[in-house]
């Protein structure tokens, strides 16, 4: 089971984060020149230019946890993705920096991607945000599709968003969507019994996704 935590923005949880996209990249084969190597090496690059804490200064990283806010999946409390988001000034829309999953992820199939998106989605909607902006990479417009987002005519030609006002309204029970849309479904559940497995310092600030 996939267990989705937002992390809190301090020095040792980007450090911690740090070292973890730093053990992917040091995974990748030496052969491996894959569109996906090749991404996961621009992304480690970035992540350190601008989330390294020790290119930081205290304000900056307050700075940081007002303007951002980093969703980590795991995996048998191993993380095997990430997404950073970047909130506006009055959180009325968010922008999507990134999305990843480790090179592990990707081997297992884990489905990794689609519920760090659906978590997402579902925890922007709780909060009122009104739209989500992406710029869809590598090719990577067909799979935003899949979750109602819409290529934006702009000079940006891989800008795509979602309007989360087409989620009509969620079943706060299951913490569930529902949608005019079909075959869209998002179902998040609350585990039975904390003792699941996985160990947590707060299940209460957990979301456990069924990964489908």
């Amino acid at each position: 089971m996939l267990v989705f935590r937002n992390v809190h923005i301090s020095r040792e949880g980007l450090d911690c984060l740090v070292k973890t996209i730093t053990s992917w990249v040091d995974s990748l084969a030496p052969e491996d020149h894959s569109d996906y190597a090749y991404r996961l090496k621009e992304v480690s690059e970035q992540f350190l230019m601008f989330f390294d804490p020790k290119n930081l200064d205290d304000e900056e990283i307050e700075d940081l946890k007002l303007s951002h806010q980093i969703m980590v999946a795991y995996d048998n409390n191993q993380e095997v993705g990430f997404s950073i988001c970047q909130i506006s000034a009055k959180r009325k829309e968010v922008e999507l920096d990134y999305l990843f999953a480790s090179p592990i992820a990707r081997e297992k199939k884990l489905g990794v991607g689609s519920g760090l998106m659906k978590q997402i989605i579902k925890h922007y909607k709780i909060q009122g945000t009104s739209k989500i902006k992406l710029e869809a990479v590598d090719g990577t417009a067909d799979f935003y599709k899949k979750f109602g987002f819409k290529a934006i005519h702009s000079h940006e030609c891989n800008e795509m968003e979602l309007a989360l006002s087409e989620l009509e309204n969620i079943d706060s029970d299951k913490l569930e969507f529902k949608t005019s849309r079909p075959n869209f479904k998002l179902s998040i559940f609350n585990p039975p019994d904390p003792t699941d497995g996985i160990s947590t310092t707060n299940p209460q600030k957990d979301h456990y996704l069924k990964a489908i």
